[in-house]
Order: structure tokens, then C-alpha cells, then sequence
């Protein structure tokens, strides 16, 4: 699973033309690898600043892709007004 997740992170940032987006990917493969070494290591997954991090990088990845979607509205309006 983690080699799937770096491999499609390195491919994602291959491929895209933008730069912020390009980062997005490649600092989610990176910190997936580093998270990776250090639970092989050490087993830091009781502590919240690792996890929380890479899953902060995967979040935005992920919306980077399409795979989720942000819509921030006022209040009191629906998605079809925009």
C-alpha cells in the first residue's frame, strides 16, 4: 500500500504542469516515505504531529486531484447559484 500511494504521487507530480500542484504530490510522497522509515523504526503513530501532517498533505493531494471537493459559500446560498 505505501509503495501504490508513492508510486501515484510521483506519477501525479510528473505529470502536472502546474507547480503548486506538483509540490502538492511530491511532498505527500516524500512524507509518506519519511513516515514510512520513521515507523520502521521507531513506531511514532501514538503521536499526532506525523499522522495528523501526512494525512493534512494526502488531503490536499487528493482535492488537487478531484477526488474531493471544496465549496466554500456564504451562508444562505446553494451550490447551483454560483
Amino acid at each position: 500500500m505505501i509503495w501504490s500511494a508513492v508510486a501515484f504521487a510521483v506519477h501525479e507530480a510528473r505529470r502536472r504542469e502546474d507547480p503548486s500542484e506538483a509540490a502538492w504530490f511530491a511532498t505527500s510522497a516524500a512524507g509518506t516515505i519519511l513516515l514510512a522509515v520513521l515507523g520502521m523504526t521507531n513506531f511514532p503513530l501514538a503521536q499526532v504531529n506525523p499522522t495528523f501532517t501526512l494525512a493534512l498533505l494526502w488531503g490536499g493531494s487528493m482535492a488537487r486531484q478531484g477526488l474531493v471537493r471544496f465549496c466554500w459559500l456564504p451562508p444562505g446560498t446553494d451550490a447551483g447559484a454560483r
